[in-house]
Parts: structure tokens; C-alpha cells; sequence
């Protein structure tokens, strides 16, 4: 190697020392060429011949993302992307979600400080943690129609709603207060159990068996709750929103109600509406209602139906239909777009449809189907190994996406006890951080995670941040002391809180983990996640 400097110093023809360059590099080993590739980016590299005011300018339209793969580039890239400047750009191009999905305001929060609560975010590593017991029979006792919504734990930014089914009291929700660690109770007459909750910042509403609506106002839980008769209790789907709740109820003769209720006003009302014919068909079928969305501000309600048909050549596969409609609160339609993908097996979490409240991805205007992940090839890749697909709905477009994940993340790894295309896959999705419950562990997955796994903007944890990485899987793991079945594992989030909810069937609880990953955050009940 040392004489080849002094070979190629007497040599001024450029073909003949390029041929002796190739055959140079023909015989370098791996780590010879990366040490090569690494000099040649550092003589390129043109923060050596930019005033550093101008590279400051042109990074502070980067991407979180970027700035955190691009220090990987050098010292000098270090140094200059961890600048308030370049940190402060790239963490308000993250914060795109509404303020109703944060704990606390981030105006007064330094750039520094709102990076290290992303990355730990992005990377499983939470600064404080509590474990909640809450009694909850379960289906003991109770006599589930399976067309009722099962969604009886809500978060909304930091307050979470659960239901506590105790076996010698009566049934009732709690709200719970994250951060001052207050309780309110609510509830029921007559030991009604609580099938339904929905939570905003202003109200909680919860519905029972029997066709009753619940609902209380946040700011003085001192009153009792205003109690509603419906005209079912057949519900489909339960959402809310301000003030305002919906309820849908299962169709009938190809049309479904849906009740509307003001709290303020102390009003509901009906609205009917005919279900939508499948597009692009020619039999007439129809979809059901599984979803939906409102806006109170806009006053409009976003509904969702589903309709899953086998395919007659083949067995395996399926056909998914969704119906979107956007109906004013007065019930005119206003806006519809469909959806169509053959699926190979049916939707996963089938025996959880109707869906349940459709949870916010930290996008603005960008909400997951919690129940829609289906299994199926791309159409650009045949022969490929099959994708999970995970709907979203933009509210802005008015359309759903979809958003392809390998089998890897999402199938289960126990590959000796075979893939089970009904197990519900415990799924939940923050920005471009998808996240999976296992038991005894949670799953990070997201973008560049071999490059955060050697970059740590919090010094101290870096080990943690190193040992909880798993490379061969690019993914991080948080340990967590639950062993339950994956059939018992449900999944929120927003910007400050992860909520792992189990249920100990035989403990006859619910226990429910709460993570917190804002470092300067202080919660009441809350101690060392013990990842510094």
C-alpha cells in the first residue's frame, strides 16, 4: 500500500490511473473501503468552505429526521446541527399535532430540551413511569352483543378515562389527572355496567348496555351526569369531540342512524342515513358504519363503513371496501371518496369490528383505523414478501391512505408457533414511529433507528439507549413487567404519554402502565422509568 503513492505520482496519463485506482480499490477490504469512503466525505465536505452562518441558514429547513441522521456525518455536522438554531427549526416542523395531544404547552420548552423528549420518544426511553389498578370483571357477568363498540379506556392529552367494573360495587368511570394525580368518578344507575368511553378536553361521555348515554362536563364533575335514552343499543361506533358525541347505531335496511348530542345545549338529535353502495361494483352491496370522526368547530361528521367480501377464485383472499361520507351536522353530505384493496385473509382485530374511537397519529388531521391492518401483497411488488397495511384518514384531503409495514414489525416472530391471520396485531402509530406491545416488552421501530442508536442528545443515557437497541431487527425495546397475552394489550398514545393497557383476566383487574417522555414534566405518582 505504501508504494502505490509513489507508483501513481510518476504516471500522468488519467485512463491508466484510473485503471490502477480500480484495481486498487478491487482489493481493498470492507473496512479499507469505508475508511477510504469516510476520508473522501471529510476532503468534500462543504462546511470547510461555507461561512457557518450560511450552512446554518440551509439546515434549518431539515427535518427532525435529517438532523439526526446527518450528524452521523462528522464532528463538524455534529456540531453545527445541534446548534439552537438548526434544533429549534427542526422541532417545530415536528410539532405539526394538535395542542389537544400534548400534556402541557411547548412554547416556554428550549430547543434542547423538546429534542431530547422527541428522541426518547422515538427510541422507548420514558423518564417517568406509574402503574394504575383499576377493577374491571371483563366479560364476566355481562352479556356482550358483539355489535356494541368495545372501547372502554380513553387518553386525551393529560387525562386518561377508564372504566372500573368492581365485584361487590357498582360500575362507574374514572378520570384521571396525569399530572396532579386528581380523580373524578362517574356514575352509573342501577350498577349499569359501562361498555363505551369518549373523552375530550371539556367532556367525558360513556354509554352502557341497556341504550343510555352518560355525559358530564370536565370542568365541574360535581354535578351529576346528564343521562340521555337512545333510541338503541345496538351502537357501531362512539366518538366525540368539544362538546359534541355521536353515537352510530347498527344498520338497518340498508340505513343506520346516528345520534348527535350538544352538551352545552343540552340537545340530541337524529340523522339518518342511507349506506353507501360499494364502489366500482355492480351487485349493489353495501357497507356498514364502523367509524367515525367530528368536528365540532366545522361541525361536520366524517363516517366510515366497511364491507369485506370473500373472493370466489380464491379462498384466501378477500375484498375491502371502505365508504367515506362527510355529512354536516344538519346531514347533508358534503363530501365521499372509497377505498378498495384485496387483502389476504380478513382484516386483522375482525372480532373487535366495529372499530373503536379512531386515534390521532400526531399528524395533524391524520387518524388511524385501529382495527385496519390487513395483510396483503403490494401491487408493485408481486412476488415480494406480503406487507401489513395500516389505513389513515386525512381530514384535510378527505380520503384514506394507506401506510405499508413489512412483516417483520408487525407479524409475529414466534415463527415455530406458526402466523395466526386472526390474532390482533397491538398496534399503535406516532408520527413515523410505529410501536407494538410483546409480551414482557414494548417495540419502537422508526426511521434511522440504527443512526439514533449511536447518537444520544442526553449523554446520560446513552448506554440505555445503546442496550435497549436491537440491530438486527432495527428496533428499541422497553422492558415491561407484564407477561399477558397479546389478545389482552391495548395501545395510546400522544406527545407526552404512552398507555400500555392489559388485562389480568384472572386478577380480575386492568392494569395500565403509563410512560411519560417529557424530561421536565413532573407527574404526580410517577417514579424513575430507571432508563437514565
Amino acid at each position: 500500500m505504501a508504494e502505490i503513492p509513489r507508483i501513481m505520482a510518476g504516471v500522468t496519463n488519467k485512463q491508466d490511473r484510473l485503471a490502477m485506482l480500480e484495481a486498487l480499490v478491487d482489493d481493498l477490504t470492507v473496512e479499507e473501503r469505508r475508511a477510504v469512503s469516510t476520508f473522501l466525505c471529510r476532503k468534500n465536505d462543504p462546511l470547510h468552505i461555507l461561512p457557518i452562518e450560511v450552512v446554518i441558514q440551509i439546515t434549518t429547513y431539515l427535518r427532525f429526521e435529517d438532523v439526526w441522521r446527518y450528524q452521523s456525518v462528522s464532528r463538524q455536522w455534529r456540531f453545527i446541527l445541534s446548534t439552537d438554531e438548526v434544533l429549534k427549526s427542526a422541532v417545530a416542523r415536528w410539532y405539526t399535532h394538535s395542542a389537544e395531544d400534548s400534556a402541557r404547552s411547548s412554547g416556554t420548552t428550549p430547543p434542547r430540551a423538546k429534542a431530547i423528549h422527541i428522541q426518547a420518544l422515538r427510541t422507548g426511553l420514558p423518564f417517568t413511569t406509574r402503574i394504575i389498578e383499576a377493577p374491571y370483571k371483563g366479560d364476566r357477568g355481562v352479556d356482550v352483543v358483539t355489535s356494541q363498540v368495545d372501547q372502554s379506556f380513553a387518553l386525551k392529552g393529560h387525562r386518561i378515562a377508564y372504566a372500573n367494573q368492581p365485584f361487590y360495587d357498582s360500575p362507574y368511570v374514572t378520570v384521571h389527572d396525569l399530572i396532579s394525580g386528581e380523580k373524578s368518578h362517574h356514575r352509573t344507575t342501577a350498577r349499569e355496567h359501562v361498555c363505551c368511553i369518549t373523552l375530550t378536553s371539556t367532556l367525558i361521555a360513556y354509554l352502557n348496555f341497556q341504550g343510555k348515554l352518560y355525559a358530564q362536563s370536565l370542568s365541574d364533575t360535581s354535578l351529576d351526569p346528564t343521562q340521555l335514552r337512545l333510541p338503541s343499543s345496538s351502537y357501531s361506533a362512539f366518538t366525540a369531540d368539544g362538546d359534541f358525541c355521536a353515537i352510530a347505531f347498527e344498520a338497518s335496511h340498508e340505513q343506520y342512524t346516528v345520534a348527535l348530542y350538544d352538551h352545552r345545549q343540552q340537545h340530541l338529535k337524529e340523522l339518518v342515513f342511507p349506506c353507501p353502495q360499494l364502489h366500482g361494483r355492480e351487485d349493489h352491496e353495501v357497507a356498514f358504519p364502523v367509524a367515525m370522526l367530528l368536528n365540532a368547530k366545522e361541525e361536520t361528521i366524517d363516517m366510515f363503513c366497511v364491507r369485506m367480501l370473500a373472493v370466489d377464485e380464491a379462498p384466501r383472499l378477500h375484498d375491502v371496501y371502505f365508504e367515506h361520507r362527510r355529512y354536516s351536522f344538519a346531514g347533508d353530505e358534503l363530501h365521499a371518496s372509497h377505498y378498495h384493496r384485496t387483502a389476504i385473509g380478513p382484516m386483522k382485530r375482525q372480532h373487535h369490528l366495529p372499530c373503536a374511537d379512531m386515534h390521532p397519529t400526531g399528524d395533524e388531521g391524520v387518524y388511524l383505523f385501529r382495527a385496519s391492518i390487513m395483510y396483503a401483497h403490494t401491487k408493485d411488488f408481486q412476488h415480494s414478501l406480503p406487507f401489513n397495511i395500516v389505513l389513515c384518514f386525512d381530514r384535510r384531503k378527505g380520503q384514506l391512505e394507506e401506510r405499508y409495514f413489512t412483516g417483520e414489525i408487525l407479524v409475529p416472530r414466534t415463527v415455530e408457533k406458526g402466523y395466526d391471520p386472526d390474532e390482533p396485531i397491538d398496534f399503535i402509530l406516532w408520527k413515523d414511529t410505529h410501536i407494538r406491545a410483546h409480551p414482557g416488552h414494548l417495540e419502537f421501530s422508526t426511521e434511522n433507528a440504527d443512526v439514533q442508536a449511536s447518537l444520544s442528545l442526553d449523554e446520560d443515557r446513552y448506554e440505555t439507549l445503546e442496550a435497549n437497541y436491537d440491530p438486527r431487527n432495527r428496533r428499541f425495546l422497553l422492558p415491561t413487567s407484564t407477561n399477558s397475552s397479546p389478545r389482552d394489550h391495548n395501545l395510546f398514545i400522544n406527545d407526552t404519554f404512552l398507555v400500555l393497557v392489559t388485562e389480568e383476566f384472572f386478577k380480575g383487574t386492568r392494569d395500565i402502565y403509563v410512560y411519560c417522555f417529557d424530561p421536565g414534566l413532573e407527574c404526580e405518582g410517577f417514579v424513575d422509568a430507571g432508563v437514565r
